[in-house]
């Protein structure tokens, strides 16, 4: 079972047109990413940027997740952790949705060619801006894959720490462990 929210092409479009009026409110996903950028090149570390709904248990199991105490300083010694809202609108709050959020999700890739994309949807980019892993797990004899969102089943766990470890080199074995641990305790499965 993929844990994460879905959402459609038309959303997108439907959600182009509804942050127009709410843009002087919240950060741009532009200023978000370059802030995040700036800081990750300071600090000598990539950029783990989750697109999220407030409205999705899946990113609120995310969020808990990266905010738990005993996981937290692990991303925080390795990933600046950036959050662009998408896809209030669903939930009637547009109002919520970071202007130009899901452009840049589009730019990056993180919507199919159908249209469909899930969140939370992460990309780990470095401070250049090059996106270094995705949320996005490969499927064998399939040209895309599929989004693990908030990892819950096993081979969603082990994209999930591929991805943190492509991403943060120099994870240590306990680290990571202690990720998975985590992910394989709270599972669904």
């Amino acid at each position: 079972m993929t844990n994460h929210c879905k959402t459609s092409r038309v959303i997108i479009v439907i959600f182009a047109l509804s942050t127009v009026a709410f843009a002087a409110k919240l950060p741009s996903a532009d200023k978000i990413l370059t802030e995040a950028k700036g800081k990750a090149g300071a600090e000598k570390k990539n950029v783990m940027l989750v697109f999220e709904s407030s409205w999705c248990p899946p990113c609120q199991q995310f969020d808990k997740f990266v905010n738990d105490p005993q996981v937290r300083p692990i991303f925080e010694r390795y990933f600046v952790l950036a959050t662009i809202a998408v896809g209030e609108e669903i939930a009637g709050n547009a109002s919520k949705n970071n202007p130009g959020g899901e452009e840049l999700l589009v730019k990056f890739g993180g919507v199919k060619h159908s249209g469909d994309t899930g969140v939370p949807f992460i990309f780990i980019i470095d401070p250049n801006g090059t996106i270094v892993a995705t949320s996005e797990r490969p499927i064998a004899g399939q040209n895309t894959g599929e989004n693990v969102g908030y990892p819950t089943e096993p081979e969603e766990i082990d994209w999930f720490l591929k991805m943190m470890k492509k991403g943060a080199p120099a994870l240590t074995e306990e680290e990571a462990r202690t990720v998975e641990d985590w992910l394989r305790r709270h599972s669904e499965s």
